[in-house]
């Protein structure tokens, strides 16, 4: 629902004309859950790499980033607080920081 200079089919269109392979993931802090962040990483799978995230503020990006990262190297929630931090990406204060400390505690066991 935010603001949007380019809406999403023409950002696919002029993506895919670019040659990428383009996947539109809409992510909002109030419906966060583990599923989507789940359903999220499958896509990133099948992903051809590198891949580009990006959001209005970065701050959604940069968690769905770290929840990911989280995941495939069994980091513990203060662990992938703190990598987002050092990678300039600070969810400290942010609702969705505490969203993905517990993901991170949750899928490394902690």
């Amino acid at each position: 629902d935010e603001k949007q200079e380019v809406a999403p089919d023409e950002e696919r269109r002029i993506a895919e004309e670019a040659g990428l392979t383009y996947l539109h993931h809409p992510v909002s802090p109030d419906a966060l859950d583990d599923e989507l962040v789940d359903d999220f990483r499958r896509s990133l799978d099948d992903l051809p790499q590198p891949v580009l995230l990006h959001c209005a503020s970065g701050k959604r990006a940069g968690a769905m980033t770290l929840m990911a990262l989280a995941a495939e190297q069994g980091l513990d929630g203060e662990a992938a607080i703190a990598k987002g931090r050092a990678a300039g990406v600070d969810l400290t204060q942010e609702k969705i920081g505490q969203f993905v400390k517990d993901y991170a505690d949750r899928k490394s066991g902690a």
